[in-house]
């Protein structure tokens, strides 16, 4: 029978050598390095039944978007310009499909924001999010998730900016068509009142109709100008301290150790594989130390 001695170095030396190799296989891979920014968000401090935001407050599909729209070709390839001069249009091209395939951005867990400011940043359940990109080398990895932070937040702000742009458009239109059309029916109404004042007669359907007709569009047309009111006010709240902010809490770091590869995951998988093995052939060689026992046996039998 195999001693129990033997069986330690039948599981210790293979679990050890492929730890081992393991380890080592880890230098095969080119490094990666993930640098990683925190940018918070801060709901307006006007309630929304008093001014209503111009954009959408669901900041998980918001944020995603621009995430997706900063991706572009049109926002990446000015700021790779700016930061990789010596690059040259084919260069820049493979760095943008880079980009696409190593940025994200995840939300960052409330406790957290309040670990780091002291405070409870707003009421909402996305109070801010990691912007993570993922390069050769970590100097690298920092200027673009740095530059990239820095194109959702300019992106969000000219989101805002635009939507002020394209509300007032629409209500000045809507203004205007309601002002003529107040005015038009004004100017009926007068010419229908002047004769019927000369010969007191009472007022005809027609005038009561129009009569009605007069207060809906005054109303139509005071309710545009109070939209347009408060469109204004948004954007002064959001040029002051009390709009919706999105600012970088914490700039890109700069990665101290690779994130890929994982040197001890890949020695613990070596490990795990080796003991594994180890483990099989201990028993593998006292079953068959067992057979070869009972075959000796058995020819020596009288």
């Amino acid at each position: 029978m195999l001693a129990k001695g033997r069986l330690a170095p039948t599981i210790l030396v293979p679990t050890l050598l492929m730890g081992l190799g393991g380890y080592l296989i880890s230098f095969a891979f080119s490094p990666e390095y993930t640098s990683q920014s925190v940018v918070m968000i801060e709901d307006q401090k006007v309630p929304e039944s008093m001014v209503q935001p111009l954009v959408s407050t669901d900041y998980t599909a918001r944020v995603s978007t621009l995430a997706q729209e900063i991706q572009a070709e049109s926002k990446l390839r000015p700021m790779l310009r700016l930061h990789f001069p010596e690059k040259s249009p084919d260069e820049v091209k493979e760095m943008i499909d880079t980009i696409r395939a190593n940025m994200s951005v995840e939300p960052v867990p409330s406790e957290l924001l309040i670990g780091t400011t002291g405070k409870e940043p707003n009421t909402s359940s996305f109070p801010g999010f990691y912007v993570k990109y993922t390069a050769p080398n970590a100097s690298e990895a920092q200027l673009v998730c740095n530059a990239l932070t820095a194109l959702m937040v300019d992106e969000n702000a000219r989101q805002i900016a635009d939507a002020y742009i394209g509300t007032n458009e629409v209500l000045n239109r809507g203004i205007e068509d309601a002002k003529n059309n107040l005015e038009r029916l004004g100017s009926r109404l007068r010419d229908r009142e002047k004769p019927r004042r000369s010969k007191s007669e009472n007022p005809a359907p027609e005038d009561e109709v129009l009569t009605i007709d007069y207060a809906f569009a005054k109303k139509q047309y005071e309710s545009l100008l109070a939209k347009r009111a408060e469109a204004d006010l948004t954007v002064i709240m959001n040029n002051s301290a009390f709009g919706e902010r999105m600012f970088p809490l914490q700039a890109a770091d700069l990665p101290g150790a690779s994130s890929f590869p994982n040197r001890l995951l890949f020695a613990g998988i070596g490990l795990v594989a080796g003991l594994t093995l180890g483990v099989a052939l201990a028993v593998w060689t006292k079953l068959r130390s067992k057979a070869i026992q009972r075959e000796t046996e058995s020819v020596n039998l009288p």
